[in-house]
């Protein structure tokens, strides 16, 4: 199976003896008064990492040789139901029944669901909070 792929530079928390006592930690806006670091994170560009576009080969991939898994889900929530936090628990039921039946599990949750929005002033901050959640820019390992 040869994909199409592109080229690109991913940034992975830099390994941190310190991350041993201390959770790696980033404040959105600076501490104030307090004197602490915005933040304690190093940051490793890797690169190149090839990005594989695995449109039409979704079955090729399964969760234990490679981590993941693509499913389809017909959702009865439009679009716009995401922006509405009692619509979009349709979705959040529908989520899980569909990893219930696939890993076999007895109980799956939803516990958190966030919007990123890119703001138009963005990285620039005024201090106060954005409307959504920003687009990460750091790889999230887990």
């Amino acid at each position: 199976m040869v994909l199409q792929h592109v080229e690109s530079a991913i940034h992975f928390l830099q390994e941190n003896p310190s991350y041993r006592h201390e959770k790696p930690y980033a404040f959105r806006f600076a501490p104030g008064p307090i004197d602490i670091p915005q933040t304690n994170m190093q940051m490793q560009k890797v690169e190149p990492i090839a990005i594989a576009d695995i449109r039409g080969s979704e079955h090729d991939f399964s969760l234990d040789p490679n981590g993941f898994t693509i499913l389809k889900l017909d959702s009865e929530l439009e679009y716009a139901g995401f922006h509405d936090p009692e619509k979009v628990k349709v979705y959040f039921h529908e989520v899980e029944g569909l990893l219930k039946l696939h890993l076999g599990a007895s109980e799956v949750k939803v516990f958190r669901h966030g919007l990123r929005k890119r703001d138009p002033g963005f990285p620039i901050s005024t201090g106060e909070a954005y409307h959504y959640d920003q687009p990460t820019s750091v790889a999230h390992i887990g």
